[in-house]
């Protein structure tokens, strides 16, 4: 099945065809990641500063509440993305981004543009969260700095 649907696309948009999702889904998801990094380090130095220490329950929850943040706030992207590469006629030019953005909010209003938030929010906060600390872990930021303290 995976083989012969290569083989159409192949066939009928060349190697054009096979990557026709690669530009929406950079736009998506490269404001995600800038986002999701920059709400992780906010709420996580804003809970240090209200005297949190760093701890697995608190990355988890930075994580999470970043990856919820980021997610609402890159949907509507993701959402035009997914129309973009959805909705293509072969041989046609694909529509743009302000195309579908337009047709979208004009036909089903702005709640069109937060269609599946709900399992997107599921899936996202749970997957954040585990990077979010895994890599902290592995950079040795889980235990506080005995540095930061001015204790040497």
């Amino acid at each position: 099945m995976v083989y012969r649907t290569f083989r159409d696309i192949f066939q009928t948009e060349g190697w054009r065809g096979c990557y026709r999702g690669l530009r929406p889904t950079l736009v998506s998801v490269t404001p995600f990641v800038a986002c999701q990094q920059a709400s992780y380090d906010c709420l996580k130095y804003g809970a240090y500063h209200l005297g949190a220490e760093p701890s697995t329950p608190l990355f988890l929850a930075c994580g999470a509440a970043a990856g919820i943040i980021s997610q609402i706030v890159i949907h509507p992207l993701d959402v035009v993305r997914r129309q973009m590469q959805v909705s293509h006629d072969v041989g046609a030019a694909a529509p743009g981004y302000r195309t579908i953005l337009r047709r979208l909010a004009r036909d089903g209003g702005v709640r069109s543009l937060f269609a599946g938030i709900q399992p997107s929010l599921l899936k996202v906060a749970p997957a954040v969260a585990l990077t979010v600390l895994i890599r902290d872990a592995l950079l040795g930021r889980l235990e506080p700095d005995p540095d930061a303290s001015g204790t040497a």
